[in-house]
């Protein structure tokens, strides 16, 4: 080989150690504090960046949103979705008013009905207490009555009169 090849086939390996020197040097010059800064750096841009490209994205989004609702055919689903929760509304409304008569008319009823059957036992019972009464009293007369006259005696006839002094 020649010389002058040999050059051309050693310029890449050169050229790999030369780098690798010039890095070397170049990492031995730089600090911790000076890493650190690049870094800080880097992030900060990294943020910044991400920031604008979500402000961005939000203001399209934001259009994209205005546009799809000026659409005819949005227009037109949201009308006819704030009409049928409408009548749902109305329905349930009506219902309700519905269930709280018919609730209104059970109670009234309930209290007439409670209130019947109270005046129904009330006068039973007075009637019952009445007729014990009375019948007591009438038991009690009786006996009375029965205490304070005397035996009546059967009338003497000749049947019996014989009969009665035949027994003493």
């Amino acid at each position: 080989m020649s010389i002058n090849q040999d050059i051309k086939t050693l310029t890449p390996i050169y050229a790999v150690i030369g780098a690798s020197d010039h890095a070397a040097k170049r990492a031995a010059a730089v600090s911790p504090e000076g890493i650190r800064e690049a870094v800080r750096d880097v992030v900060t841009g990294a943020v910044s960046t991400a920031r604008k490209t979500v402000r961005r994205y939000e203001k399209r989004g934001q259009m994209v949103v205005a546009d799809f609702r000026r659409a005819p055919s949005f227009t037109r689903v949201l009308k006819g979705a704030e009409s049928a929760v409408d009548r749902v509304e109305d329905s349930l409304e009506d219902l309700i008013d519905e269930a709280q008569g018919e609730l209104k008319g059970v109670r009234k009823s309930a209290g007439s009905t409670a209130s019947k059957a109270k005046a129904t036992v009330r006068k039973a019972s007075t009637k019952r207490t009445t007729a014990a009464k009375s019948t007591a009293a009438k038991s009690t007369a009786t006996r009375s009555a029965a205490k304070r006259a005397p035996a009546k005696r059967a009338p003497v006839t000749k049947a019996t009169a014989g009969k009665v002094s035949a027994s003493h």
